[in-house]
């Protein structure tokens, strides 16, 4: 909107990215974007970065997000053929590639003052494409939740590697903007599930990422989990996921998310409401 251009012409071109980010914080100075992801990370094909990885393919539209067309993962027999090749080399596959490209050009050309000020671009790691949702996109929601009940072994299987391939990822990313200051993880996978499934199909993979950069709290940073979904069916279960704050939505209850969780609470009010309604 700042500058005027459809979707898809700010998705394929760095320098709009970034002019686009400066423009807002020009704009909106006192306002504090989470670290990492939509501040200060190119974006576009995020969603499909897991999909684009194993085969799959996404489909752009002119003024929306590009989605998932093709999954990769249909079958059981996908999984094992995956798993005879072992975790892509991000740097050499689909979006990942893409948006790591995108990264250096961020490190190259994002403003000095505003880095500064916001800390943004140095240690800032957590990139938009999911985890376990990554996973699910890859099959399709639909799949990844009959998957749970019909197919469970190879179903943690394929998260696992996706969960390898994650990790590689992010080390490619720590390779340009050096070691994490900042680490944000976006999943929303936790709202679609119970809280016996999140601890066996999602818990185990989150925190096996977010304990890799457990050293972020050294440096006096943060590990944030983003997810505006709502999980008010099992606060206790999200309690234990290695973050310190967690990013979360307008629909959640503050005071019982407060006192039943550790997490320091960032967001949940929704504009809309706020400003049509008092």
């Amino acid at each position: 909107d700042f500058l005027g251009v459809k979707e898809m012409e700010y998705y394929f071109s760095w320098k709009y990215q970034i002019e686009g980010k400066v423009a807002f914080l020009k704009r909106f100075p006192d306002a504090l974007l989470p670290w990492s992801y939509i501040s200060v990370m190119p974006e576009g094909g995020e969603m499909g970065v897991i999909a684009t990885a194993f085969g799959g393919r996404i489909t752009w539209m002119p003024d929306a997000p590009a989605w998932v067309s093709e999954t990769p993962i249909n079958s059981p027999e996908d999984v094992d053929k995956i798993l005879a090749k072992g975790p892509p080399d991000p740097r050499k596959v689909g979006e990942s590639s893409h948006l790591l490209k995108g990264m250096k050009y961020f490190k190259d050309w994002f403003p000095l003052d505003i880095r500064r000020r916001y800390q943004y671009v140095e240690g800032n790691v957590g990139l938009g494409n999911p985890l376990v949702e990554g996973a699910a996109l890859a099959m399709g929601y639909d799949k990844y939740l009959i998957w749970i009940y019909q197919n469970p072994k190879e179903l943690h299987k394929f998260v696992d590697i996706c969960t390898s391939f994650y990790i590689d990822y992010v080390e490619a990313h720590v390779e340009i903007v050096g070691e994490p200051k900042f680490y944000l993880l976006m999943d929303h996978m936790p709202s679609f599930v119970n809280s016996k499934q999140f601890e066996e199909f999602i818990l185990p993979y989150f925190n096996r990422v977010l304990d890799k950069y457990s050293s972020v709290l050294k440096k006096g940073g943060l590990r944030i989990w983003h997810n505006e979904g709502r999980v008010s069916h099992m606060y206790e279960s999200i309690d234990k996921i290695h973050a310190e704050v967690w990013h979360f939505g307008a629909f959640e209850d503050i005071a019982l998310a407060k006192k039943k969780t550790h997490f320091c609470l960032m967001g949940n009010l929704h504009p809309p409401g706020i400003l049509l309604k008092g």
